[in-house]
């Protein structure tokens, strides 16, 4: 992974700064606080840092302190761009408590605002973590000089190189091997005396908070009686310091609320004189504008409305002859109108006396027929019906055994008929058997058969001799003869009405009258409609006439009242120049006054506005000295102590107190895995590591001299490749060159094992300072040498040194 560009909006103390970064050797050159450190910071924050500033962590106020511009700085700001395997990839972050924002732009141009997201990506980009780029890539020369001085002045040291690198791998992650088995002893004897971690308690129990140890105690104990102590304080003083804590509440509540309507009162106070002014000044202004307007705009009308007027009234003339012409036009219409309904009545009266003939004629067909006949046959029918009923009800039945000759019958009032010997004979009240032998007649003795006979008979002849009188009209009994009645009394009922519709379309008067007010009336041959005419009439009267006539009168009126008012025209202009004169020293007037401001949208809100701030401020100021003596008559009845306080120390002191737990805690794990850690680190791992940092250590002491051995005095022993003498080199006596050739031997051995498989960049501030001209002519060399498999950012003051290294030189 290498770095293609870097710019920033603002970051400390530089701003609007880009840097092009080339592959190989990159150096940044500039004096003393160009910025070389700040953009280096830049580019490691943009890689690592979160760019939500927290409050709470150490990590982020340092952060907040070094970078955010002071004093009055809301954000900083870097954009990165790097590449990988040939994709580019752009990060920009803007670090900020209330806005902040990160975002990464893939190679595909997708864009991503996740910040987990943008993390695992970066993650996999970098291969290595946060703390391995602190210190290793982005790490000073003088720190890694500082963990070899270290290394050098601990007599406990094995004598060899690995133990040398092993000690030195630790000491670049901040673990100083030689003291930490007797740091954590010792933290643990400070921790734990007189505590049980196990069981959370005093070795004792008896020695509680309210007997405890005076000596001999750790940290964790000390801590358990403080926090204890602290609870007893805060039962006895709770309702106090509520009562406390509400007062001084509301004392500073009415304190802003007094302070901002005191400042308020005393802005506003400033212009009130003014506004005032401007309330007895804007309302004149605003009625002299308003009638200059008037004015201004009667003068225009004046002339337009005369000359509108002579234009008016012979508009009126056109429409009034228009008119004429409808209205006679409507005349023909009406006439029109008239003939045709005269056509109509007279073919409805041709009509109707045809309709009149028709049913006279069909009326005559039903002449026979009349109410009484119909009622009396209706009377025969039922009398037929009711002796039919009777003789029904006396049932009689014979049978003829034998017969020596023919024998005939006569059944109740029917008719004779011959029958066989051996048949059954029913009858209705009356029954006849006779033959040449006999003549038999059997009746019913519960009827006088002789009289209902004669009777039935009777009836029988008159209703025969009617139906034959009525056949016809295809009557055959007197449900159908009631049908033609009604038929016949259907039909004067029609003739009764078409009459009365033929009087009354004549009216009084004969037909040949009609026919001869038809023939006199005349029209012309082509007349438009009369809804047309009517609708022409109408909007000519109402709408074109009308209007017209109210325009004229309504002009006519306004020129009265001008004239009335102004006199004449000449009159009016002089009186306008009058009003511009006094229009434009008013406004000479108000411009020199202050403006209402924005918030008021009316003077009279500025005014009640004011009267408000006074009324609040002689309320607030009362309010507060009422609460400053009640706060007095409770503090002294208070201890020294607030309960916020109180309680804020009891949460330090239980927090302190579970801090120190889990620190014991974390102590022991620590003391397990650091023994474990050791155990596992053999000589065979560091290999890799001994001879890259022997093969550099050789460039580096202009010599070709390689790393042999460490001896008991912590003396690098050094071998010529062409000889078999052994120097050595005594790390307590080494010069400051040395040393620095060392620790940048050893930087580079670490980067050489951590990014063999993948180069990528390294960050080299100056630390060339300290070697003499023949091993810095070797580093530069090295440097060089570097530059050929990783990017390297060399910072320096130095001009002459970024001569000598050569590669992109950026100059700050």
């Amino acid at each position: 992974m290498k770095l293609k560009k870097f710019n920033t909006r603002i970051f400390a103390g530089i701003n609007d700064k880009e840097i092009q970064f080339k592959d190989g050797l990159n150096v940044l050159l500039g004096p003393n606080e160009a910025g070389k450190s700040t953009i280096i910071n830049g580019i490691f924050a943009t890689l690592f840092n979160d760019p939500k500033i927290k409050k709470g962590t150490k990590k982020d106020k340092e952060f907040n302190k070094k970078f955010l511009p002071y004093p009055d700085g809301e954000y900083i700001h870097g954009n990165l761009i790097i590449e990988d395997d040939g994709d580019k990839y752009r990060i920009e972050k803007k670090w900020s408590r209330n806005n902040p924002s990160v975002l990464l732009e893939l190679p595909t141009g997708n864009m991503i605002d996740d910040l987990d997201k943008i993390d695992n990506t970066l993650n996999d980009i970098l291969l290595y973590g946060e703390s391995t780029y602190d210190n290793i890539v982005f790490v000073k020369q003088s720190d890694v000089k500082a963990a070899v001085k270290r290394i050098a002045e601990n007599t406990d040291v094995r004598s060899t190189v690995n133990n040398f690198l092993r000690k030195a791998v630790m000491e670049m992650d901040g673990i100083v091997t030689d003291e930490i088995k007797a740091k954590i002893e010792n933290e643990k004897d400070d921790l734990l005396a007189r505590w049980d971690l196990d069981r959370q308690q005093p070795e004792n129990t008896d020695r509680d908070v309210n007997n405890p140890y005076k000596v001999g105690t750790g940290k964790i104990y000390d801590a358990y009686i403080e926090k204890e102590r602290v609870k007893q304080k805060i039962r006895w003083a709770e309702n106090g310091e509520e009562k406390l804590q509400k007062i001084n509440q509301e004392i500073e509540t009415l304190e802003a609320e007094l302070k901002t309507a005191i400042k308020k009162l005393d802005e506003l106070s400033e212009i009130e004189d003014d506004i005032n002014k401007r309330i007895e000044l804007e309302p004149e202004l605003k009625r002299k504008e308003e009638k200059f307007e008037d004015l201004n705009e009667i003068e225009t009308k004046w002339p337009e409305l005369n000359q509108a007027i002579k234009e008016q009234n012979k508009k009126l003339e056109e429409f009034n002859k228009e008119l004429e012409q409808l209205n006679q036009e409507k005349a023909d219409y009406d006439k029109l109108k008239q003939k045709e309904e005269l056509e109509a009545k007279l073919n409805k009266i041709a009509e109707l006396n045809s309709k009149l003939e028709e049913l006279n004629n069909e009326k005559e067909k039903y002449a026979e027929i009349d109410e009484a006949r119909v009622e009396e046959l209706a009377d025969l029918e039922s009398k037929i019906s009711n002796i039919d009923a009777q003789l029904s009800a006396s049932k009689l039945k014979a049978k003829i055994i034998k017969s020596s000759s023919s024998t005939r019958v006569v059944r109740g009032v029917g008719d004779e008929e011959e029958i066989t010997a051996g048949s059954e004979i029913e009858a209705d009240g009356f029954l006849r058997i006779h033959n040449k032998d006999i003549d038999l007649e059997v009746s019913s003795a519960e009827i006088d058969f002789e009289e209902l006979k004669a009777n039935y008979d009777s009836a029988r002849e008159k209703y025969n001799k009617m139906i034959t009188e009525l056949e016809a009209l295809d009557i055959s009994n007197s449900r159908e003869a009631r049908a033609k009645l009604k038929l016949k009394n259907d039909l004067a009922r029609d003739i009764e009405q078409a009459q009365k519709e033929k009087d009354k379309l004549l009216d009084s008067n004969s037909l040949e009258e009609l026919k001869e007010e038809y023939a006199k009336i005349e029209v012309p041959d082509a007349i438009r409609e009369v809804d047309v005419i009517e609708k022409e009439i109408e909007t000519l009267k109402d709408d074109k006439i009308s209007d017209l006539k109210i325009k004229i009168k309504t002009g006519e009126n306004k020129i009265a009242e001008w004239q009335e008012e102004y006199n004449s025209l000449e009159e009016l202009k002089s009186e306008i120049t009058t009003l511009e004169t006094e229009i434009n020293d008013i406004n000479k007037e108000l411009i020199a006054l202050a403006e209402l401001p924005e918030e008021f949208e009316t003077k009279d809100e500025f005014r009640q506005k004011l009267k408000d701030l006074r009324k609040i401020k002689e309320s607030k100021t009362k309010a507060q000295n009422e609460k400053n003596q009640e706060l007095i008559e409770i503090q002294e009845t208070m201890p020294d102590e607030s309960l916020e306080e109180l309680e804020e120390n009891q949460a330090n002191k239980e927090r302190k107190f579970n801090s120190l737990e889990d620190r014991a805690r974390r102590l022991l794990k620590v003391e397990a895995a650091f023994s474990e850690t050791l155990a596992e680190m053999d000589e065979k791992s560091f290999e890799p590591l001994i001879n890259s940092f022997s093969c550099h250590l050789n460039t580096l002491t202009a010599g070709n001299y390689q790393a042999s051995n460490i001896n008991d005095s912590f003396d690098i022993e050094i071998i010529k490749e062409d000889a078999e003498r052994k120097l050595p080199v005594n790390m307590n006596i080494l010069s400051f060159g040395t040393y620095d050739s060392v620790a940048l031997a050893l930087r580079f051995a670490l980067y050489d094992n951590l990014f063999a498989d993948k180069p990528g960049f390294i960050i080299l501030d100056d630390c060339l300072v300290n070697l003499d001209p023949k091993r810095t002519e070797k580093a530069i060399e090295l440097i060089k040498n570097f530059q050929d498999k990783y990017q390297i950012i060399f910072s320096t003051c130095d001009p002459e040194t970024a001569r000598r290294l050569g590669g992109n030189v950026i100059d700050l």
